[in-house]
């Protein structure tokens, strides 16, 4: 049956088993799955109805301090819920004092900045592709592993990388600290 009406056609997934499509017809409100099954050379369709109450638009906070807001309460939330954010909060804490103790440059405070904003940036969207991939399924999904995975490795990367550039950054304030205690040894 040919429907004009069908307004978002998404391809979903291809294996050599079939392939899943997915439709939506946006005023009846009813996303559409189309579903191939390729079995011995012959295909076989089916397709299934799903009723999903749809908005007619899309609305945003109303003011820019009702946004603010939500990102506050958002921040709120991974700290609750987010061991590996505390730990990061942590840690970058401890990096901060070692600025201050060791009176970094103006230059070196951006780098220590930005590495900091890197790694707890990276966590926040590990955390995010954690929770969306819980929602969609919490049976084991490869494609649900490599995403987490993935996001994951980016959280390594970015901690591994300011890891590496903050020896860069400080090696040269301790050298004379360390020379000096060396020194009157």
């Amino acid at each position: 049956m040919d429907n004009p009406s069908i307004d978002d056609h998404r391809h979903i997934s291809t294996s050599s088993l079939g392939s899943i499509h997915a439709n939506t017809i946006p005023t009846l409100g009813i996303l559409c799955y189309s579903i191939t099954i390729n079995c011995n050379l012959v295909k076989q369709k089916e397709i299934i109805y799903i009723h999903i109450p749809m908005k007619d638009s899309f609305t945003t906070s109303k003011t820019y301090f009702e946004s603010q807001k939500h990102a506050i309460h958002g921040l709120i939330s991974i700290i609750k819920n987010e061991r590996n954010f505390r730990i990061q909060l942590v840690v970058a804490f401890l990096v901060i004092l070692l600025s201050i103790f060791l009176k970094i440059s103006h230059t070196a405070w951006i780098a220590v900045g930005f590495l900091i904003a890197l790694v707890l940036i990276a966590e926040a969207f590990n955390s995010v592709i954690e929770a969306l991939s819980d929602t969609i399924s919490q049976e084991f999904r490869v494609n649900i592993k490599y995403a987490k995975d993935v996001s994951a490795g980016c959280v390594l990367v970015s901690a591994i990388a300011s890891f590496i550039l903050g020896i860069v950054i400080f090696v040269p304030y301790l050298i004379p600290i360390v020379t000096e205690l060396l020194e009157k040894l």
